[in-house]
């Protein structure tokens, strides 16, 4: 026993550090992950109701809803905006800080402080800014441009999404940047070099050799902007209740597991939950065929 405990002794270590976390996770995550899962396939309305059918029903109640298709319309438009924003202002700030031979980690300290804020004080923000109030900062633009009444941004369906859209869309590339710039760095200074003495365009120095040098970090920030718009929740929530056409499928699931019914259709949220699921683990699973082991230099 002696020598076996000798012999293996940094795997026991090993897997002793790990067992707290390994069960943590099987407790709080796995254990409710499989209850959900088997609760999707039943008519559970409330914790304390009797189960009395299983089945597919719910994945075909959710599937013929309106409201959930709407609501996967907002989030596929939000997701595509989101996608769009983080990455080109992440990925264009991070060739121009890589650049800078003196103040990069000021600029670069300056620019990620949107990752602190919290998503209770964005919103907050966004309700600032675009108040149907006439002294809000866009109704004193709108005005500018000829407005004569306030303009109520938030409380109308032309207007309420891409108000809530405005505030992450220029102001959420902080994750994106930091890896955009960690990736650029990485770089051999011999690449760099070769790709000044390929051409003098900064355009095409970007599209035709640094990039490509950046392939996977550019797929990693693609995929995971993708299930950071499909996760939205904090502003259709915090700002509009999902009103005005800006309910995400995430708020959905959440008013049927918690608000429609007083939370009595926690079966229906269930199967909902894990569509998003299976959604989100196709674009995994398609990232995993584009992205290939390594980026280019290596």
């Amino acid at each position: 026993m002696k020598s076996f405990r000798v012999k293996y002794k940094e795997e026991i270590q090993s897997y002793a550090l790990l067992a707290f976390p390994i069960i943590w996770t099987a407790v709080f995550f796995v254990v409710p992950l499989v209850m959900a899962f088997f609760f999707s396939f039943t008519n559970l309305a409330l914790m304390w109701n009797r189960i009395n059918r299983f089945g597919f029903f719910q994945y075909r109640n959710v599937l013929t809803d309106d409201v959930f298709w709407r609501s996967l319309g907002v989030t596929g438009i939000w997701t595509a905006v989101m996608v769009v924003g983080n990455i080109f202002f992440g990925l264009m700030l991070a060739l121009l800080i890589s650049r800078m031979r003196r103040g990069a980690k000021f600029f670069l300290a300056l620019l990620i402080w949107p990752m602190l804020v919290s998503a209770v004080a964005n919103a907050r923000i966004t309700e600032t800014m675009f108040g149907a109030y006439g002294n809000s900062p866009m109704n004193i633009l709108a005005k500018f441009f000829g407005a004569k009444e306030p303009v109520v941004w938030l409380m109308q369906e032309s207007t309420a999404l891409i108000s809530l859209m405005m505030w992450p869309f220029f102001f959420g590339f902080c994750f994106s940047l930091i890896t955009f710039y960690t990736s650029l760095l990485a770089i051999p200074q011999s690449y760099k070099e070769a790709c000044k003495l390929e051409t003098n365009s900064f355009w095409a120095q970007i599209r035709l050799i640094l990039i490509p040098l950046i392939r996977n970090t550019f797929v990693l920030n693609l995929l995971l902007a993708t299930i950071s718009g499909m996760r939205v929740l904090g502003p259709m929530q915090l700002i509009t209740k999902g009103d005005y056409n800006t309910k995400s499928v995430i708020l959905y699931i959440y008013n049927l597991n918690f608000v429609d019914g007083f939370g009595s259709y926690k079966g229906k949220a269930s199967a909902a939950a894990f569509i998003v699921f299976a959604m989100i683990m196709v674009i995994s699973i398609i990232q995993m065929k584009v992205s290939k082991k390594g980026d280019a230099y290596e």
